[in-house]
């Protein structure tokens, strides 16, 4: 209502996700655990499928015992409400070790702690997930944020990869 009665011209801060933005990441991710799961139970017994979204971009990371189940894990979660885009990043093969899934989660805690402490990366607004040493990054960043950000994750150690999965605002 202030926005309306201003001189300024109305607009969004693009590189903000609204609640309601974050609500719907949400019941995206929770949606395709649930479809996923009951059409077919290997899902959850035979792999480790991760889901993560983001403004409606969803990043299926993980591993799956067949091709078969990679090209369905796409199209189950492609029908989910909201979904603008799937990028399918399943690994066809056995499900990663304990002790690896450690050290994927070891990256990612540091890959978040080096974006947040550091005043020219907007660690706020990006998401880091690591599956098998490959750094997954998503979020809303112009290019120049993006580049610092790949900039900062080269010189975490572990990360053999990175992959960028960008909404760009600029």
């Amino acid at each position: 209502m202030i926005a309306a009665t201003g001189d300024a011209p109305v607009d969004r801060n693009h590189g903000k996700r609204t609640m309601g933005a974050k609500i719907e990441d949400s019941n995206i991710e929770r949606k395709a655990k649930i479809n996923l799961y009951r059409n077919n139970r290997d899902y959850r017994d035979n792999g480790k499928v991760k889901v993560i979204s983001l403004n409606g971009n969803v990043l299926l990371a993980g591993e799956v015992p067949n091709s078969a189940m990679k090209q369905e894990a796409s199209d189950i979660v492609g029908d989910v409400r909201h979904v603008l885009s799937v990028h399918n990043e399943l690994a066809v093969q056995e499900p990663t070790s304990l002790f690896s899934r450690f050290t994927d989660t070891w990256i990612t805690g540091k890959a978040k702690t080096r974006l947040l402490f550091s005043p020219n990366t907007p660690g706020r607004r990006t998401k880091i997930v690591t599956r098998r040493g490959v750094v997954y990054v998503m979020g809303l960043l112009t290019h120049a944020e993006t580049d610092a950000v790949v900039q900062r994750l080269q010189k975490v150690y572990g990360a053999q990869k990175i992959i960028k999965i960008i909404e760009y605002i600029d």
